[in-house]
Order: structure tokens, then C-alpha cells, then sequence
């Protein structure tokens, strides 16, 4: 099961090209959401969306350089065309429809023109990340929940620490640490959600199974808002659960794609974008703590992942990965999405991070 560094180059740069491609297919005014595969290519693709275009951001940028000068135009391009996104009050919208406010992309959003603006400190991108940011800011309850701009009314489901990550480090950079007292408030309420049923409160929708891609978004923010504060308690509690995740699936060789509960996990396929996700929380894993269960993990599930990326002729396809595995599955079935791409690329950085540094 050993992948050898030229096979996971060469996988690296496919996922990075597909991108460049469907950036391409908009003029490089963001990344299309998907690309359905049973249509023809004029009109296979959707309209750019604009909270991966922001988080690929940081691929493009720092993690994923295999075209620099390209790369830098498309990302440039990207944030005038986000900036066109972006409401006056300072919100971007969910999903693809300027019509509800989205905090979670938001925040997403800003964590991409951050990094951006990190490089070229330019006072329009700063301008537009403080507006974004003081928006999603108040719409934060004294209690540390929010309310506003979720993706369902009245459901704060934990995997939105991920978005409490990017809040978390934007006030650290941009204001001295001015609102952690309010950030940490929401970050010890999400905690408590995941602490008490962690499946139960991760999921897109009430009453629901929770996908690997939400329950990896709840780890990793979790992970990095603790490294933030330095919650020593909290980072031990995700490595416990990445190894009871790890003990418990992978020794049947089989990663869950949903979890319903404690005891009833569905392996009967892949979510593409949470395999992914998972490969680089458990190289992280291994950066952190160095034990060896944590690299042949993400090692096995990167191993799968190359398995099932595409290798085809048509640049619209090559180097893509399929949003369910089997294709008809149900999250995004014959679908192509862009945010597998990242978190594959997410993990392809990590593990040559890991090889350098070795």
C-alpha cells in the first residue's frame, strides 16, 4: 500500500490542474461549484461559488504552487470577482443565489482574502475582510451562539467552529485579540454541543446523520481554535477521538461516509471531500504526537483517494474525484465538486510538509 512521492506529485498536480481549468471555464472570476458528469461540457458546469473560490485561496497561494505566475492571476482575478460577491453590509451569500447571508461562508471567505492579503498587504483587501468580519461579529448572542446567517434557521450545528477557527485568527491578526472574551464564549458553547453528542450536532440538517466532511470540519476547528488558546484539554480530546475513529473503521479497511450515532456508522460509501479531509487531520496528527498509527492511517486514505481520481483525456475530468464513491451515492451524486479538490490538495501539502521536515 506504499505510494511512492512522484505517484502523489503527479496526483497533486491533476487536482491542481482540473482547477486551474474550471477557473478557466469562468474567465478566472472563481471556481464553478461542481460539474455534473452526465452532461455535455457547455453545459456541465454551474456558476462559480464563492466560498471555496475564497478558501482554495490559500492552495493556489502558499500550499499547491505548480504554475506560479498562473496561479497568482487566478487568485487575483478570484478576489476582484469576490469583492462583486460580497454584500454592502459586508455578508457573502449562501450557496449560489444571492438571496440569505451565510456566516459560515463568510468566514470561510475571509479566510482565504486573509492569506491573500498577508502576502500583498493591500488596504482594499484589508478594508473588505474588517467589513466581513464585523458583520459575522454581530451576529453573535452574548451567550456565544449564533443565530443569523446559518445555513438552517435555528440550528448552530458544532462543525460551524470551523468558521469560529477563521473569526478566532482574524482577531488575533486585525485586532490585538479585541473580541476572544465573545469568540471564546462560542467556542466553549460549540464544545459543549460536541462533548455531550457529537454526531447528533454535526450534522447539515436537525435529526440527521452527520458526513464525514462536517464531522472533519468540527475536528480540525476544533483542533486549531484550541492551539489558538491554548486548550491543552480540547486538543487531547480530538486526538482521543481521531484514534477511536481510526481503531474502530479502519480496521476493516473501510471509512465511514456518515455517522448516525456512537455505534452506527454507513460504510457503504465514500464522501470524497471527508476522506480527504480526514488523510490531512491525521497527518496533522502524526506532525503533532509522531506516532506512527496516525501517518499509515492518512497514508491508507490517501491510497484510496488516487485509486479513484480520475485519469482521463478530457481536462475537465483528469484529476478530479467524484463527490460520492460509488458515483450515485447520495451526497452530490454524479457530481464533481471543487471542494474535494482542496482538501485533497490540504492533504498532499501536509504530507509533503511531512517529508521535508523529515
Amino acid at each position: 500500500m506504499e505510494i511512492s512521492n512522484e505517484v502523489f506529485q503527479t496526483s497533486e498536480k491533476a487536482a491542481m490542474d482540473w482547477l486551474i481549468y474550471a477557473s478557466k471555464m469562468k474567465e478566472y472570476r472563481g471556481i464553478p461549484h461542481s460539474r455534473c458528469m452526465c452532461l455535455p461540457e457547455f453545459i456541465a458546469w454551474t456558476s462559480s461559488y464563492p466560498e471555496t473560490s475564497g478558501y482554495l485561496i490559500e492552495n493556489f497561494l502558499e500550499r499547491n504552487i505548480h504554475d506560479p505566475e498562473l496561479q497568482y492571476f487566478l487568485v487575483t482575478k478570484t478576489a476582484v470577482w469576490l469583492f462583486e460577491q460580497q454584500s454592502p453590509d459586508g455578508y457573502f451569500y449562501a450557496g449560489l443565489k444571492k438571496q440569505n447571508p451565510s456566516i459560515f461562508n463568510t468566514a470561510q471567505i475571509i479566510g482565504g482574502l486573509h492569506i491573500l492579503n498577508k502576502k500583498n498587504q493591500n488596504e482594499e483587501y484589508r478594508d473588505q475582510i474588517i467589513k466581513a468580519y464585523n458583520w459575522c461579529i454581530a451576529q453573535i448572542n452574548k451567550d456565544g451562539s449564533w443565530q443569523e446567517g446559518l445555513y438552517v434557521d435555528s440550528w448552530f450545528p458544532v462543525y460551524y467552529v470551523h468558521a469560529l477557527w477563521k473569526f478566532i485568527d482574524t482577531d488575533i491578526y486585525y485586532f490585538d485579540g479585541k473580541n476572544l472574551n465573545l469568540l471564546t464564549k462560542s467556542y466553549t458553547y460549540l464544545l459543549d454541543k460536541a462533548q455531550k453528542e457529537l454526531y447528533k450536532n454535526c450534522s447539515f440538517y436537525p435529526n440527521t446523520s452527520c458526513l464525514s466532511h462536517t464531522l472533519a470540519y468540527a475536528l480540525e476547528g476544533f483542533l486549531e481554535c484550541a492551539k489558538l488558546i491554548k486548550d491543552e484539554d480540547t486538543i487531547q480530546w480530538v486526538y482521543k477521538k481521531l484514534r477511536e475513529m481510526n481503531e474502530r473503521s479502519l480496521g476493516g479497511n473501510k471509512f465511514p461516509a456518515e455517522f448516525h450515532s456512537k455505534t452506527k456508522w454507513d460504510t457503504s460509501y465514500i464522501c470524497t471531500t471527508g476522506h480527504a479531509q480526514f488523510a490531512s487531520l491525521y497527518y496533522q496528527v502524526y506532525a503533532d504526537l509522531k506516532e506512527p498509527w496516525a501517518i499509515l492511517t492518512a497514508e491508507q486514505l490517501m491510497h484510496k483517494l488516487i485509486n479513484i481520481q480520475y485519469k482521463n483525456k478530457h481536462p475537465g475530468i483528469n484529476g478530479a474525484f467524484p463527490a460520492s464513491y460509488p458515483i450515485w451515492k447520495p451526497y452530490f451524486p454524479f457530481r464533481i465538486v471543487n471542494w474535494t479538490q482542496k482538501f485533497f490538495l490540504d492533504a498532499c501539502w501536509r504530507r509533503r510538509e511531512l517529508v521535508v521536515s523529515t
